[in-house]
Formats: structure tokens, sequence, C-alpha cells
């Protein structure tokens, strides 16, 4: 019995130690036009919140660095409508805050990729 409190023990702090290694990722997306704003929450390692794409977000997100350059999302159809995206959090256990201004979502999205695409999906309908 006490080798398997051990082994099991032993497991578990490998897991913890993989996951601080991997470190914490914790992200409020906004994204706002006009007085509109919509704010998503983004959680990786495990795996959570109300974004509506997390799992392919998380992975885009686990080859980016601090100032999430590399995230590419081409598919768009939304146009000419101004927005402004701030993200900010952490992201494997660093501290974001970014915000920009866009001419259109989809200039958001080129830039962000899938971590802000359908972010604002009722602005469009």
């Amino acid at each position: 019995m006490f080798k398997l409190v051990f082994f099991a023990l032993i497991a578990y702090i490998l897991c913890v130690s993989a996951a601080s290694k991997r470190g914490l990722t914790n992200l409020t997306i906004t994204a706002e036009i006009d007085i509109r704003k919509e704010i998503r929450s983004l959680r990786c390692s495990p795996t959570g919140g109300d974004h509506p794409q997390k799992e392919e977000a998380c992975r885009q997100l686990g080859r980016a660095n601090r100032d999430l350059k590399g995230l590419q999302e081409t598919d768009c159809p939304f146009v000419g409508i101004p927005v402004t995206v701030t993200i900010e959090g952490k992201l494997r256990n660093q501290p974001v805050f970014l915000t920009e201004s866009f001419l259109g979502y989809c200039d958001a999205i080129r830039r962000f990729g899938v971590v802000v695409k359908d972010v604002l999906p009722s602005f469009y309908e």
C-alpha cells in the first residue's frame, strides 16, 4: 500500500512539474466596436474559459511568444468595421498586455488568428 501511495505521489509531482514548466496561460480577450464590447476568457493547461475555440486558440498560443506574433488566420467573412482588441493576462506565466486597433475585424484576425476569431460574432448579425 505504501508503494502505491508513494508512486501515485511521484506521478502527481511529475505532472505538476511538467505543467508548471509549460506555464500558466490565462488570458482575457476583449474586442470593442464603437460602444459595444465583448469579453472572453481563455485558459490553457488545462483548457478552459468561455472562448468559442479554446482548444485551437491554446494550440496557437503554444507556438507564440509574449508579443503574440505568428498567430494567423486568413479566412475572414467580416470587413470594414473598425475594432480594438485587448489581450491581457498571463501567457506561460509571463504577463501579457496588448491593445491594438484595426480598420477591420479581418485585420485583427490576421494578426491574432483564432485567439480573436469568433469573439464578436454578434456584432455582425
